[in-house]
C-alpha cells in the first residue's frame, strides 16, 4: 500500500487532471462546438486545482485546502455538465451552478471554525455525488436518444456514452459511500484516519475519471463529427435532389470523374459506376459535341476559370435526349496544387420544351398577325380602288351642271362614300394600334390651322341639326407646336363628331387652354375640352365606353350608327402620345371629354403669331403627266381631274409600258403618277428602273395608290418615289403636289 498512499494518489490525480486539458486542447479543433470544448477545459482546470489544494492539506490554510478545493471540484463538475449539455444541443442554464457553489462554499466555511471535519466531507460528497449523477444521466440519456439501426456510426458512439455514464455513476456511488461512512463515524476518535482513507478513494476516483475522459472524449467527438458530416452529406444530397442538381468533380491530371448519385440518376447511368471522359463525350449529343469540347479546352488550359453552357446529352440506358445546364469552375488544391473542375448540372429539358412551345406559339401568333395584316392591307387596297372611282366620279359630277335633285342624290352618294372611307380608316388604324405598328410623327405644325379645318368639317353638319359649334382658344396657348398633327386631328374629329352626332339641340364647344403659363419652357401642356349638351352617358354605359366595337347599347347603334371604334382609337392614340383622356357625363344633360397632351414648341410659337395660309393652285396648264394606272375607272377619274387643270395626260396600263414610253421619249414628261399594284410590272419595280437611268434622276415620281398602310408609304419612298398619295384621291392634295414638284 506504500505506492497507494494519499500523497501518491493525490499527485497521480494531479497529473491526470493536467493531462486531460491537453487532450481537450488537441480535440478542440475537431469540433465547431467551441463552447462545449471551452467548458470542458474550464471544468477540468477547476477540479484539477481543487485536487491540488486537497493534496496540500495541512500545508496550506484550511480555507484553501477545504473550502476552496471542494468548491473548485464542485464547479469543475458543473462546467463539465454544462459542456455536455451544450455538446448534445440541449437547453443550458449556468446560474444554478454558480449559486450552488456559493452556498456550498458558505457551508464549508461555517464548519471550519466548528471543527466539523466529518460534516465538511459529508457536504462535499453529497454535492459531488449529485453532480456525478447528473453527468451520468446526461451520458445515458444521450446514448438512449441514438438509434444505431437508423443512424450510421451511432452504435460505437452509443457505447462510448454508456462507458462515460457508467464511470460517473460509479463515481456517484463512491461519493455516496464516503458520505455514509462519515455519517457513521461522526464524533468518533478514528474519524481522521477514516477520512484519510476515503480521501484516497476520492483521488482514485478522480484518476479513473480523468483517464476515461482523456481516452474516450476524443473518440466521442470524432464519432459525433463523423456522424454530423454524414448527416450533412445526406442533407446536401437531399437538397440537391429537391433542387434537381447533380455534381461532378473532374481531376484534370487523371481525368477521373467523381459524381454524386443524383447525377448518375439524372444521366441514366448505372449507379456506382465510374465515369471517364470518354464516357462523357459519348453521352454528349453529336450536334453539340464540338461546342462543348471547345468550352472544355478553355477550362483545361486555364484560359477560363468558370463557364456556363447548356447542351443535350443522350442517356445511355434509355437513349432519351435531355437538355442539361452545366456550370463549371476550376479549383486548385492548396496542398499539392493539383487542378480539378467542379461542375453542377441541372436538367432543363422541361424548360427547353416550354421555351420551344412558347417560341412556336410566338411564331404562330406572328404568322397569324402577319396574315391579318396582309389581309387588311389587301382588303384596304381592294376597297379603296373602287372607292376612288366612286368618290372621284361623284366629285366630277358635282362639279358639272346638275339639277337640284341630281345634285342632292349625287351629294348623298358622295357622303355615303366618305362615311364608308371613315369606317375603313378606323378599322385599319385600330388594327395598326393593336399590332403595335402605328408610328407617330414629330413635326412642326400650326394648331390654329388644325382647328380651322375642324371647324370647316363640322360647322355645316352642326348647322344642319340646328345646334351651335364653337371653338375657343386661350391667349396663352402657343400656335406653333411640335407633334403629330394628323393624330391630333383624328382624336378631335372623333370627339367632335360624336358630340355633334349625339346632340339634338343646344351647343357643342371645343376649348383649348394651356395648363402652365411659363412661356419660356421648351414644351407646352395643352388641355382640350369638348363639351356637348347631348344625350349623356349612364353609369352602366361608362363601364364599356372604351371597349372596341362596342357602343352604349343596341338602340344607339340603330339610331346613330357607327362602328364603336372611335373612342377606343382616341384613348389608344392619346396613350401613345403620352397624354391623358377622361370624361364626365350625366345622362340626359351632356358629356365633356378632356384631352391633355404635351407638345414641343416650333419657332413660330416663340415669335409673332401670324396666319399661315396656302395659296390655292390656280393653274397647272402645260404640265405633262404620265399616268401609270391599270384600272379603267381610276384612269378616267384621274384624267378628268388633271385635264380640268390643263394637265396633258398620257396613260400607261402598267410599269413596263411606262418604261417603254419613257425610253422612247425621255424628255416628254414633267411628272409620273405611279400606281403600285399592277400586272406585268408593278410601280415599285418600275420606279427602281427609272432611278437607275441617269436621264430620269430628276424626274418626279408620285405614288398614287390604294396601298394605304404606313409601311406602304415608306416602301414607296425607299425605292425612289418623291411623294405619296393614297386613294381615294384628294384632288386638292394632288394639285398641290403637282404644283410643288413641277415648278
Amino acid at each position: 500500500m506504500q505506492y497507494f498512499d494519499q500523497k501518491t494518489l493525490g499527485f497521480t490525480s494531479l497529473l491526470t487532471s493536467v493531462l486531460l486539458p491537453l487532450v481537450l486542447l488537441g480535440i478542440g479543433g475537431l469540433t465547431r462546438k467551441d463552447q462545449a470544448t471551452r467548458a470542458w477545459m474550464r471544468g477540468v482546470a477547476m477540479y484539477s486545482l481543487g485536487f491540488i489544494a486537497l493534496a496540500l492539506r495541512n500545508q496550506i490554510p484550511d480555507f484553501l485546502s477545504i473550502v476552496a478545493a471542494n468548491t473548485l471540484v464542485f464547479l469543475g463538475y458543473a462546467e463539465l455538465l454544462y459542456g455536455l449539455k451544450y455538446f448534445f444541443q440541449r437547453p443550458v442554464r449556468r446560474r444554478w451552478a454558480s449559486g450552488a457553489a456559493l452556498v456550498f462554499a458558505a457551508g464549508m466555511w461555517v464548519y471550519i471554525d466548528a471543527g466539523g471535519v466529518e460534516m465538511r466531507y459529508i457536504m462535499a460528497s453529497i454535492a459531488l455525488m449529485v453532480l456525478s449523477l447528473a453527468i451520468a444521466w446526461e451520458f445515458f440519456l444521450a446514448a438512449h436518444r441514438l438509434q444505431p439501426t437508423q443512424q450510421e456510426g451511432a452504435g460505437s458512439e452509443r457505447k462510448i456514452l454508456r462507458v462515460f455514464g457508467g464511470v460517473f455513476a460509479l463515481s456517484a456511488a463512491t461519493l455516496c459511500l464516503r458520505a455514509v461512512y462519515f455519517v457513521e463515524v461522526m464524533g468518533r476518535s478514528n474519524s481522521d484516519g477514516l477520512a484519510s482513507v476515503l480521501s484516497m478513494l476520492a483521488y482514485f476516483n478522480a484518476i479513473v475519471i480523468n483517464f476515461v475522459l482523456a481516452a474516450c472524449l476524443p473518440l466521442l467527438v470524432s464519432r459525433r463529427i463523423q456522424r454530423d458530416l454524414q448527416a450533412s452529406e445526406a442533407s446536401l444530397i437531399h437538397v440537391q435532389r429537391l433542387a434537381g442538381i447533380g455534381t461532378a468533380i473532374i481531376d484534370l491530371s487523371s481525368l477521373k470523374i467523381t459524381t454524386n448519385s443524383f447525377m448518375q440518376e439524372l444521366l441514366g447511368m448505372e449507379l456506382g459506376r465510374d465515369l471517364t471522359m470518354e464516357d462523357w463525350w459519348a453521352m454528349v449529343h453529336p450536334d453539340d459535341r464540338t461546342s462543348v469540347q471547345l468550352v472544355w479546352r478553355e477550362l483545361a488550359s486555364g484560359r477560363s476559370k468558370s463557364t456556363h453552357n447548356a447542351y443535350r446529352v443522350i442517356r445511355p440506358l434509355d437513349q432519351h435526349v435531355r437538355w442539361i445546364s452545366v456550370t463549371s469552375d476550376v479549383r486548385i488544391h492548396p496542398s499539392d496544387s493539383t487542378r480539378s473542375v467542379l461542375s453542377t448540372l441541372r436538367d432543363i429539358t422541361e424548360l427547353k420544351e416550354s421555351e420551344l412551345t412558347a417560341l412556336q406559339a410566338k411564331q404562330a401568333a406572328e404568322l397569324a398577325n402577319s396574315a391579318k395584316s396582309a389581309f387588311l392591307a389587301n382588303m384596304s387596297h381592294e376597297i379603296r380602288t373602287p372607292m376612288n372611282g366612286i368618290m372621284g366620279l361623284t366629285q366630277l359630277a358635282l362639279a358639272g351642271p346638275l339639277s337640284s335633285e341630281q345634285r342632292e342624290l349625287i351629294g348623298k352618294a358622295n357622303d355615303s362614300a366618305q362615311s364608308l372611307l371613315g369606317i375603313i380608316n378606323d378599322i385599319l388604324d385600330f388594327s395598326k394600334i393593336e399590332a403595335g405598328k402605328l408610328e407617330l410623327e414629330v413635326i412642326a405644325f400650326d394648331l390654329q390651322r388644325s382647328l380651322d379645318q375642324l371647324r370647316n368639317m363640322f360647322s355645316q353638319f352642326a348647322s344642319s341639326k340646328g345646334i351651335d359649334f364653337e371653338i375657343s382658344v386661350d391667349e396663352a396657348v402657343p400656335r406653333g407646336l411640335v407633334g403629330d398633327p394628323l393624330r391630333l386631328s383624328q382624336i378631335l374629329n372623333n370627339l367632335v363628331g360624336n358630340a355633334v352626332k349625339f346632340t339634338e339641340k343646344g351647343l357643342v364647344t371645343l376649348h383649348v387652354s394651356r395648363i402652365t403659363n411659363d412661356v419660356d419652357t421648351a414644351s407646352a401642356r395643352v388641355q382640350i375640352v369638348v363639351r356637348d349638351s347631348g344625350i349623356g352617358i349612364t353609369e352602366e354605359q361608362k363601364l364599356m365606353l372604351f371597349q372596341p366595337f362596342v357602343q352604349a347599347d343596341g338602340s344607339t347603334t340603330r339610331r346613330f350608327g357607327g362602328t364603336g371604334l372611335g373612342l377606343t382609337i382616341c384613348r389608344r392614340l392619346v396613350n401613345l402620345m403620352g397624354g391623358q383622356l377622361h370624361f364626365d357625363s350625366v345622362a340626359g344633360q351632356g358629356t365633356s371629354f378632356t384631352v391633355v397632351l404635351d407638345f414641343g414648341l416650333s419657332d413660330a410659337a416663340l415669335g409673332e403669331r401670324r396666319t399661315q395660309t396656302r395659296a390655292p393652285v390656280t393653274s397647272l396648264a402645260g404640265v405633262r403627266a404620265l399616268l401609270v394606272e391599270d384600272n379603267l375607272v381610276n384612269v378616267m377619274v384621274a384624267t378628268m381631274l388633271l385635264e380640268s387643270k390643263g394637265v396633258n395626260v398620257t396613260v400607261a396600263e402598267n410599269g413596263q409600258i411606262a418604261m417603254d414610253k419613257l425610253q422612247g421619249a425621255p424628255d416628254a414628261f414633267d411628272v409620273v403618277l405611279m400606281d403600285v399594284q399592277m400586272p406585268v410590272m408593278d410601280g415599285r419595280e418600275a420606279t427602281e428602273l427609272i432611278r437607275r437611268d441617269p436621264r430620269f434622276a430628276k424626274l418626279p415620281v408620285i405614288a398614287m395608290t390604294a396601298d394605304a398602310m404606313s409601311e406602304d408609304r415608306q416602301r414607296c419612298l425607299d425605292v425612289g418615289m418623291n411623294d405619296y398619295l393614297s386613294k381615294p384621291i384628294d384632288s386638292e392634295k394632288l394639285f398641290a403636289m403637282l404644283a410643288h414638284w413641277c415648278r
